[in-house]
């Protein structure tokens, strides 16, 4: 083939590939302009955030009062459809937008508005769409995004300790300071809080054992929440020194999610713990600490933003919020586990591990008690059912299986 033949060739193919881009481009804009495509994107859905708004009789222009933390700054009467979202959070075709509506919002949320009218029946009795959901709305904040960095820095610092170390190296400051990742663009971003959801589907199916039980806010403390909405946390192990404390098919764990401004969904392990009333499922606080002690937990896990109510003492809260903000519930950490020897005699393996540590909380709520035939496990972790854990492990070996096909020649 002469060169000018491979000139014309590559010229042409250049042609078909910007006219693919642009009938792509345009499809995706004709999506846009009928309204196919979702471009701001929520990462705490508005059917959740219905609940927490300042003007109930209005179906068509809910809106919320939200604390801007970073600004330290209050923004009253704000459009639900506005606030816990970004445009394209999720992607631009809305394949991941869409899965998440059509499986994992429009099912749970037929049952929680049930659960906001006072209709508790149904709690308990086919509730998988709800573990999903609690499972879903833990993974795809940007919360989320934020802990894969610390995630990924924590085993950075670890590396370059050791690298330091083995060097015979001193660093006079913090190597922490040497740090400082960021995604390299918001396709990235993309990518994870992707594989994020769709991960956390296979996770809630570790999770169907759990119980539900339902809080009836009967105080003055109107409860609040946050754009990292559920709280992960397991009391039954808060004294126990062991990696991988917080893992969500361990024993004791407990998940808590806030419906409204009066409403708290929980779901525990019920070898475990002791919620309300004997064959009740729903159960009333009449405690301001509880409720008091939820609102600290959302201000813990939140991110940038929180709801308020009309009523806000604005000073008396944002002394709350410096008191509780910079005391996360998880905190990530890296432990150094030894050195082996390799083959070679200049070369060594080091071994490390990045966890999550939960911190310690003191005041325990009035609203469960941990069940004494449970004590007799509590100073070594185990899983809540090991079944559940290898059923989970296999499915996420066969979706990688797939994948690995995929990527095959």
């Amino acid at each position: 083939m002469s060169d000018s033949i491979i000139v014309k060739y590559k010229l042409a193919h250049s042609r078909i590939s910007s006219i693919r881009a642009l009938k792509s481009s345009w499809s995706l804009v004709r999506r846009i302009i009928m309204g196919d495509i979702t471009i701001n994107q929520h990462y705490v859905p508005r059917f959740l955030l219905d609940g927490f708004r300042i003007n109930p009789s209005d179906e068509e222009l809910a809106k919320v009062n939200v604390l801007r933390i970073r600004h330290t700054k209050f923004l009253f009467n704000q459009s639900v459809k506005e606030v816990f979202s970004q445009n394209y959070f999720y992607d631009k075709d809305n394949a991941i937008e869409s899965f998440i509506e059509s499986h994992i919002e429009t099912p749970s949320s037929k049952l929680i508005k049930q659960f906001r009218s006072g209709v508790f029946d149904n709690l308990n009795v086919d509730c998988k769409c709800l573990t999903k959901f609690f499972c879903c709305q833990l993974m795809r904040t940007q919360e989320t995004l934020n802990e894969t960095l610390r995630y990924s820095e924590e085993h950075s610092y670890h590396i370059a300790e050791d690298l330091l170390e083995q060097n015979g190296m001193e660093y006079e400051g913090d190597v922490r300071d040497l740090f400082s990742l960021e995604f390299s663009d918001r396709e990235a971003k993309r990518r994870v809080i992707s594989q994020a959801v769709l991960d956390s589907v296979l996770i809630s199916k570790g999770m169907e054992d759990l119980k539900f039980h339902i809080l009836v806010n009967k105080t003055s403390e109107d409860f609040i929440v946050s754009d990292h909405p559920v709280i992960k946390y397991n009391w039954f192990y808060k004294d126990l020194a062991e990696l991988g404390v917080t893992g969500l098919m361990n024993k004791g764990v407990q998940l808590f999610l806030p419906l409204s401004n009066r409403i708290y969904l929980c779901a525990y392990d019920s070898s475990v713990y002791k919620y309300g009333a004997k064959n009740s499922n729903v159960s009333e606080i009449i405690n301001k600490e509880d409720a008091y002690f939820l609102n600290t937990l959302q201000i813990r896990n939140a991110n940038d933003i929180i709801t308020v109510s009309s009523s806000i003492d604005e000073g008396q809260f944002l002394k709350l919020v410096a008191q509780y903000h910079n005391k996360r519930i998880n905190i990530v950490k890296n432990i150094g586990l030894g050195s082996v020897n390799n083959s070679k005699p200049d070369e060594r393996t080091t071994l490390g591990a990045v966890y999550y540590n939960q911190r310690n909380l003191s005041d325990k709520p009035t609203f469960f008690k941990v069940l004494k035939k449970a004590k007799i496990h509590q100073t070594s972790l185990v899983v809540r059912n090991p079944y559940l854990v290898d059923g989970v492990n296999m499915l996420f070996a066969h979706r990688d299986q797939q994948v690995q096909r995929k990527l095959e020649p």
